[in-house]
């Protein structure tokens, strides 16, 4: 007999998770942004949290991905070329993680946005160095496992080569692959193609943003030509039943994140959504946060989505987990051991919840 408790929030929150799919641009926390933008003396509301966080924040959902990222955008601005404030985000991203029961997680971030601002400017190898020295403080000090996922930009070409190269130095310093972002509408410009071809050949794990705010033509693009592992959203695949086919047979895992994919205007409430129809097609897929502090929604928020609106049942929750133990950038050995920890962890919660 399964019981599930009243407020599946609880369920949920004590849940083993592993998070494939979130950038710490949209997961920087407020109180670090503030102290930042206070110590540049940025002529914003500092001292003012409420008015403060609607600068850099959402208070629900947007038209268009475009809208979307403006806060984020206003983020970076005041964060960028800073290594301390980079640190310290990183950080206290781990100890967010370790709260909402996060096991392993894999952290995305643009060098190119985070090393400058009107204020500052650092090299993109000193963004990195930031964000793993606020990782490895976090790991030491709450236990969560990590790696790193360095995004290239849509936007701009001709520095896919140069983040390419700055993940194969990292590679070996928590860096497991690459992504790219930030524009899936643009043409696919062969700088780019050349780059993933590099990374590929030389065996840099790739995710690739596509299917969120253009068509599913874009999904297929990223398997075929760009060589992704993994595809970051992916929700325009439901309208197109070759793609579809295609992906459940080469066993692509999509990276999804039901509350943004309503805050970016890409899927709507009340309608029916891609991931019920992942669900019913069994496509591989998790459940990720995205940009949490954008959203002010958490982890688990994303978990509760999944189960109390888009109506996925505790067993299929528990094999979006699974799904991500499969689908991370992890060697064979780490992920058979993270494997055992999560299978663990669900048997402790299961007793607790009598789920059986």
């Amino acid at each position: 007999m399964t019981t599930l408790p009243l407020d599946t929030a609880l369920l949920y929150r004590s849940i083993p998770k592993v998070e494939l799919h979130v950038h710490l641009e949209g997961a920087c926390e407020l109180q670090t942004v503030m102290a930042t933008a206070k110590e540049r003396q940025i002529p914003l509301p500092f001292d003012d949290t409420e008015k403060f966080q609607n600068l850099v924040s959402l208070s629900g959902p947007q038209s268009s991905l475009e809208n979307y990222l403006k806060p984020l955008i206003t983020t970076v601005d005041i964060v960028g070329g800073s290594s301390k404030a980079i640190e310290m985000l990183a950080y206290n991203f781990l100890k967010t993680s370790h709260e909402a029961g996060v096991m392993y997680s894999e952290l995305r971030f643009s060098p190119i946005w985070l090393s400058y601002s009107q204020f500052a400017q650092i090299t993109y190898d000193e963004v990195v160095d930031a964000v793993a020295s606020g990782l490895d403080r976090g790991k030491k000090d709450f236990g969560v496992e990590y790696n790193m996922i360095i995004c290239l930009l849509y936007t701009k070409p001709e520095h896919s080569a140069e983040m390419v190269d700055l993940a194969l130095r990292y590679r070996n310093k928590g860096v497991a692959g690459i992504d790219i972002c930030g524009g899936e509408w643009l043409p696919l410009h062969q700088l780019h193609i050349d780059a993933f071809k590099k990374a590929k050949e030389l065996g840099l794990n790739i995710t690739v943003h596509a299917g969120e705010a253009g068509p599913a033509a874009n999904i297929k693009r990223a398997i075929e030509v760009l060589g992704a592992d993994r595809i970051g959203h992916g929700y325009t695949m439901v309208k197109d039943e070759e793609v579809l086919a295609m992906a459940k047979k080469l066993n692509v895992h999509f990276e999804t994140s039901p509350i943004s994919s309503i805050y970016t205007g890409c899927e709507k409430m009340g309608e029916p959504h891609a991931i019920q129809k992942y669900s019913d097609n069994g496509v591989n897929f998790s459940i990720n946060s995205d940009d949490p502090c954008v959203m002010r929604k958490t982890l688990t928020d994303n978990y509760v989505m999944a189960s109390d609106v888009l109506g996925l049942d505790y067993k299929q929750i528990k094999q979006c987990v699974l799904n991500a133990v499969d689908a991370a950038f992890l060697s064979d050995d780490k992920r058979a051991s993270l494997k055992e920890k999560i299978l663990q962890k669900f048997t402790e919660v299961e007793s607790q919840y009598n789920i059986n």
